[in-house]
């Protein structure tokens, strides 16, 4: 138990005399029922004594481990002003204090003691709020050093492992060796990792800066194999795919189609005389796509040489 020796002992001997005297229930006299009945409610006093004193011990012992696992170097923080580490060891005293009262309390149940538990949890909620924002502040201030120092985040992590450090004598809340190693080899392979999403993430960037100056056919085409990928990744079936490839064909014969009609009205060619000129036109879309030749802008061409040419039947 986390309380002083000597309620320790009271309790300890107390309770002897309670189970000495339970010895005897069945033939127990009408004073030593009495005096079993003060026995037991000594007892339980000091019980509650003791509970009231755990509370308290259990509170600033959590207070002192999470003050050491900061690290000497977060500690110099809050030692480095005047009278630093007393202010924050004064206000969890304090906490710790109000932890017992509150303990205390909730044994009783008078107005007085809910009252009282009432002011306790106001004093709580100050107290463990500024010792909270002591803290961080430490924290966010140590960071900013160690960023103008040039520190690493690994070597931060490191710096706060060794501060909770390997179980001995002198540091019972540290970790097993084992522990530690694992989390040590933890610590610098999240830090591998994090390195390798940095890179990755530049090469994303630079990729599409590359891809941005790409010229916008050149870009329809890219766009288009990556869509073309991910269809069969997600796994889509070939009557799936092939059903696309025929509508992406459909359209491209009726745009030639369209294309030769308007020519035909520009011009006044029939069908026949157009025969060789709408193949032409259409391997040149093929062969050209890329660039940003279609059907239409062959046979606008066409249409313009047609105006200063006689015959354009072949070229």
């Amino acid at each position: 138990m986390a309380v002083n020796d000597k309620l320790n002992e009271q309790y300890k001997e107390q309770l002897k005399s309670v189970q000495a005297l339970e010895r005897f229930t069945k033939n127990i006299t009408s004073e030593q029922k009495r005096q079993l009945a003060s026995e037991k409610a000594k007892l339980a006093t000091i019980e509650k004594r003791i509970k009231v004193e755990e509370a308290y011990f259990d509170s600033f012992d959590s207070f002192s481990r999470d003050y050491k696992a900061l690290g000497k170097d977060i500690q110099k923080q809050l030692t480095g002003q005047a009278k630093g580490s007393q202010t924050i060891v004064g206000i969890n005293q304090q906490i710790a204090r109000e932890k017992a009262k509150e303990t205390r309390y909730s044994q009783l149940n008078t107005d007085a003691s809910k009252a009282g538990a009432k002011t306790t949890k106001q004093r709580l909620g100050v107290l463990e709020s500024i010792s909270g924002n002591l803290l961080n502040q430490a924290k966010a201030t140590q960071t900013a050093e160690d960023d103008l120092r040039g520190v690493t985040k690994l070597q931060r992590d490191l710096r706060d492992l060794d501060a909770i450090g390997i179980q001995s004598k002198k540091n019972k809340n540290g970790l097993t060796i084992k522990q530690y190693e694992l989390a040590k080899a933890g610590i610098e392979q999240t830090d591998k990792l994090k390195q390798k999403e940095e890179r990755l993430n530049i090469i994303a960037q630079e990729r599409q800066s590359v891809f941005a100056a790409l010229p916008g056919p050149i870009q329809d085409m890219a766009n288009g194999a990556k869509k073309f990928g991910k269809a069969l990744a997600a796994g889509a079936g070939p009557l799936v795919i092939i059903a696309a490839m025929a509508v992406a064909a459909l359209k491209s014969f009726t745009d030639l189609d369209a294309s030769a009609r308007s020519f035909r009205d520009t011009t006044g060619m029939t069908n026949t005389q157009m025969e060789g000129m709408r193949s032409q036109a259409n391997e040149l879309a093929g062969s050209f796509g890329y660039a940003g030749v279609n059907a239409e802008k062959v046979f606008d061409t066409m249409a313009a040489l047609k105006s200063e040419f006689s015959d354009i039947n072949k070229f």
